[in-house]
């Protein structure tokens, strides 16, 4: 009997370390939207936007809650009918569901959560699009931090991948500073590499103890 129960307790510890190691997930995604600067008037901010922005992320998902990512964002907008802006940076972000959400395995297949960190600028550039265009601008960020949130939805239509919409910001200092404040509003995809091995193991052991069938 006490051979049984320390067999079956080890099964239960094979099982919770399998399911540990499942939610432990690498994700690869890309997006894209429409960006434009904050110019500290409401709803104006929220509707306005000055040009398009596209981004790709690699995640690291630690459960079904929490989630650790880097971006890298690549943005042109017309900051007025002469000026034209770009902008590339990389964000290193935080990242908490409000559901469990996992995929192939999760309780709910859409999650609202929210989004938070710190992003590096290294390309800034302003043009002056009338003749002769010339630069008008151009500021070297690699020493300029900003930080970044924001909130967004997921769903998981079918097998690992993901639908993602997403609203954040990102404030330079000072905070009441147009040059800095930006707003950005993407519709992405993103898929999950999920590690089935030990499963496997599991099920031989259960065929050879049958008391377990």
């Amino acid at each position: 009997m006490l051979k049984k129960l320390f067999i079956l307790f080890s099964c239960l510890l094979l099982i919770v370390q399998q399911a540990k190691a499942q939610n432990q997930t690498w994700e690869v995604g890309a997006g894209g939207g429409l960006g434009g600067p904050m110019y500290n008037s409401f709803p104006d901010d929220f509707i306005y936007y000055a040009g398009p922005f596209a981004a790709i992320n690699l995640k690291r998902n630690f459960n079904g809650y929490w989630s650790a990512r880097a971006d890298a964002l690549a943005a042109q907008m017309d900051l007025t009918a002469n000026t034209t802006k770009t902008i590339i940076d990389f964000s290193f972000l935080g990242e908490f569901n409000f559901l469990d959400y996992r995929v192939e395995e999760s309780k709910s297949p859409i999650s609202p959560y929210l989004v938070g960190g710190a992003a590096v600028q290294v390309i800034d550039i302003d043009v002056d699009k009338t003749p002769p265009k010339r630069t008008v601008n151009e500021f070297d960020g690699l020493k300029s931090t900003k930080l970044v949130f924001g909130a967004g939805v997921k769903y998981n239509p079918f097998g690992r991948w993901n639908l993602i919409g997403e609203y954040r910001y990102r404030f330079g200092f000072p905070f009441n500073s147009v040059a800095s404040n930006y707003k950005f509003a993407s519709l992405g995809l993103s898929y999950t590499f999920v590690n089935k091995k030990c499963p496997t193991v599991i099920t031989n052991r259960k065929r050879r103890w049958g008391f377990l069938r």
